[in-house]
């Protein structure tokens, strides 16, 4: 029989991919017969043993295992061809609201908590979620719930079970929100041309718009929210007082005067303001000629007159 010498020849069509276990030879085998390929094969599977072992004498040595006795082991290094996808690679997926939220923020990501935690009643490490959970474990051990003064007197298993529903639904409504928004698909001008929007969070919205094009839209709206509130009552707005189209002005408001003020200034302030509250007195004990009085009395009457 034959024997084949593990040599390498260093030939530019052929070359190997260790880390992938891939040995190519690019040579063409068209005129070559079925025992010439097989031939052919077996040599180049003996070169690329040869360059395995010598892969494996650079690499440092390490304790051998009783196991691992009859056969070698290599350390294989990272591939080097990338072989070609079949599918096109996959789309980075968008930020969901609350990743989105974390990064404008600059939150850290939470750190993956373990699968099993312990119970201090049964003193074992369970699971944290799922069948015979910490959770469900500690709603078997809850017997009595206690009803704190002031709440209605409902049954709080009950109101337990709803509201882990309610839970559920809440995460389903988030996931299928995130779903929709990848999908680059705005519910909100799609509502608002199917006319589904409605309510207060529609009016004030439409508030919002109004605002922007000008006030006499917000005239507009004021109006129409005047109509709604007057017919909303028990008798249909027959009884209730409209509002006058001219408002009366109030008036603008007196600045208030300034309070620092000089020391002359102070002195003069606080002199006429004594000068006041001695008239007042004098009107009081009947000090004051009655003929100021009189003046003063018919200057009221003409003026009430004249109103």
């Amino acid at each position: 029989k034959k024997r084949y010498k593990m040599e390498v020849v260093n030939i530019t069509n052929r070359s190997y991919d260790l880390g992938a276990l891939v040995y190519y030879d690019s040579t063409s085998y068209a005129n070559l017969s079925n025992a010439e390929i097989a031939e052919k094969t077996k040599e180049n599977a003996n070169k690329f043993y040869q360059v395995m072992f010598d892969y494996r004498k650079k690499q440092p040595e390490r304790r051998v295992l009783e196991f691992e006795t009859p056969f070698y082991t290599i350390r294989l290094p990272p591939v080097e061809v990338r072989l070609p996808r079949q599918a096109p690679p996959p789309a980075q997926k968008p930020l969901t609201k609350w990743e989105k939220f974390r990064k404008e923020r600059g939150i850290q990501p939470r750190q993956r908590r373990d699968r099993k935690v312990f119970d201090p009643v049964s003193k074992k490490w369970v699971r944290r979620f799922g069948y015979k959970s910490i959770k469900k474990l500690q709603e078997q051990r809850t017997a009595i719930v206690e009803v704190k003064p002031g709440e209605e007197h409902i049954d709080p298993f009950a109101k337990m079970k709803t509201e882990k529903k309610l839970m559920l639904e809440k995460e389903k409504l988030k996931a299928l929100n995130n779903q929709i928004r990848a999908a680059g698909v705005n519910m909100k001008l799609l509502r608002e041309k199917k006319g589904l929007y409605e309510g207060p969070a529609a009016e004030r919205r439409l508030a919002k718009k109004r605002e922007k094009k000008g006030k006499r839209k917000d005239k507009e709206l004021l109006e129409n929210t005047v109509k709604n509130a007057q017919i909303s009552t028990a008798s249909m707005g027959i009884y209730d007082k409209k509002a006058t189209k001219n408002e009366k002005n109030m008036g603008v408001r007196k600045k208030k005067k300034n309070v620092n003020l000089t020391a002359t200034q102070e002195k003069e302030r606080s002199l006429k303001m004594l000068k006041i509250m001695k008239r007042k007195d004098e009107i009081k004990d009947g000090i004051v000629n009655d003929d100021v009085l009189v003046r003063k009395k018919q200057n009221i009457i003409s003026h009430k007159r004249l109103k």
